[in-house]
């Protein structure tokens, strides 16, 4: 009885341990499967953001702008006489664009005009009466000043009529016309406003980054409404956006056609050294 009691023991443990071994070989087995996939999938999407990623060119959206504008209007109250200026329509420097009722000015240069010349006849009057001892020279002084006087208030008046037209400043296109032929107008409202158009300029932002490559000087291409064009970088603004860590530029568009018009947008795409050719995915706002 002993003997078989012993031999049942000896069974059981066997099998505990048989029992034992095949749950850690399942488990094993377990983790084997599920941790296959799992470094498979990381590997999988580890190396995807790499080719992902990878800068194929560098562009930043920019848009057209001229290389000089300005807004002109009168320098005092008055009604608009004649409007020459036409959207759209060059003019040469010195050209009309906008004249003004001005004949209250115009008659009060007269005067003042008439007031000089009393003042010179009187003084050159009082200096012939002076040399013949006739009158002191308090009075030949005191008519000098008085010419000298009626002098400035004629020049004065002379400056006011010439706020009665606009002229153009340099050679420019009308961009818009804000007042009518008849119309009132404000001292210091616009009345047109003009652009050199005959050379053009992109202005773009640009990563401070890239200064380690690129410098004033350099050319690159801009496209715009379906066509290249050459540019040259001109200048970099004098103070960068701490938050985008980018900076504004300036470049000349260096074939500017008559199908490049202010306002524009397009593309500015750069080729840094060492990496010609390629293109990156990434735009600028």
């Amino acid at each position: 009885m002993t003997a078989v009691s012993g031999r049942l023991t000896t069974r059981f443990a066997a099998m505990l341990l048989l029992v034992a071994w095949t749950a850690a070989t399942a488990q094993q087995t377990t983790a084997t499967q599920t941790a296959a996939p799992v470094q498979q999938t990381t590997a999988t999407q580890t190396a995807a953001p790499a080719s992902e990623t990878a800068p194929l060119s560098y562009m930043r959206s920019g848009i057209v702008a001229a290389v000089r504008r300005a807004r002109l209007g009168a320098r005092m109250d008055a009604v608009v006489s004649t409007l020459y200026a036409r959207e759209g329509e060059r003019y040469k420097q010195g050209d009309m664009l906008a004249e003004f009722d001005c004949s209250v000015e115009r008659a009060s240069l007269e005067e003042t005009r008439i007031a000089f010349q009393l003042a010179k006849l009187t003084h050159k009057a009082k200096k012939h009466g002076f040399e013949n001892r006739e009158i002191a020279a308090e009075q030949m002084e005191l008519a000098a000043l008085e010419s000298e006087a009626a002098l400035a208030a004629l020049n004065r008046m002379r400056e006011r009529v010439k706020y009665c037209t606009i002229t153009a400043p340099f050679d420019a296109r009308v961009i818009k016309v804000f007042a009518a032929e008849h119309e009132d107008v404000e001292a210091h409202k616009p009345v047109v406003e003009i652009a050199e158009d005959t050379m053009l300029q992109f202005h773009f932002f640009l990563p401070w980054a890239w200064l380690q490559w690129l410098s004033p000087g350099d050319s690159f291409d801009v496209h715009i409404a379906g066509r290249d064009y050459r540019a040259q970088l001109e200048r970099l603004a004098p103070e960068a956006d701490p938050i985008d860590k980018s900076l504004a530029a300036v470049a000349r568009i260096l074939d500017a056609d008559e199908k490049l018009v202010i306002g524009m947008s397009g593309i500015a795409r750069f080729h840094p050294p060492g990496e010609p050719g390629k293109a990156d995915t990434e735009l600028a706002r």
